[in-house]
């Protein structure tokens, strides 16, 4: 019962995330075409949202693409002959894109907090300049702290059994070190 309620967890969510994929790409060509003044949001607002679709979209694409093909078993043979890249990207998607996300909404706290309690200077502390100096920071700091996990650990993948009851994937890193903050 167990095994089969899984199963139907895994395939609504998937369903979920590709029902959500338009609706994000559209939001996002919404973001980057229309004049921010014209929806009422403002520039400090208006980034950190960009910024947290991009890292939700870059997330979907590696799980649709990568992870869930090779969990429902197909193309089994390309995912197993590019197992060493593939996993270390999906372990990429696990972690650093996950707090990178958190990182863009704790950026938006961090602005309203300011806004509240420095009222009359929240316009100086928040500038354009600033803004783009966090953004890019984030992005820098989640590459960096990525690349213990990417460059010299071995990628590959376990056999699974998937809930079409097929031979799927999943992808694993090899290595004698504790992952745990990564995995």
């Amino acid at each position: 019962l167990a095994q089969g309620f899984y199963a139907y967890l895994m395939m609504s969510a998937d369903l979920i995330l590709i029902i959500s994929l338009p609706l994000q790409l559209r939001l996002l060509t919404i973001l980057l075409s229309r004049n921010r003044q014209f929806m009422g949001l403002h520039s400090d607002f208006f980034r950190c949202l960009t910024h947290i679709l991009m890292t939700d979209l870059i997330s979907a694409f590696i799980n649709i693409l990568l992870v869930e093909p090779a969990t429902y078993g197909l193309f089994r043979e390309f995912y197993e002959n590019n197992s060493g890249w593939m996993s270390k990207l999906v372990i990429f998607q696990g972690s650093p894109l996950c707090i990178l996300s958190v990182y863009f909404h704790c950026m938006i706290s961090l602005n309203r907090l300011t806004a509240i309690i420095f009222t009359m200077h929240h316009q100086f502390i928040w500038t354009t300049r600033n803004q783009r100096i966090v953004h890019f920071c984030g992005w820098f700091l989640a590459v960096i702290c990525s690349l213990p996990l990417i460059w010299p650990i071995q990628g590959s993948y376990v056999v699974l059994r998937s809930p079409f009851n097929t031979r799927g994937l999943s992808f694993v890193i090899v290595t004698t070190d504790a992952n745990i903050a990564y995995q």
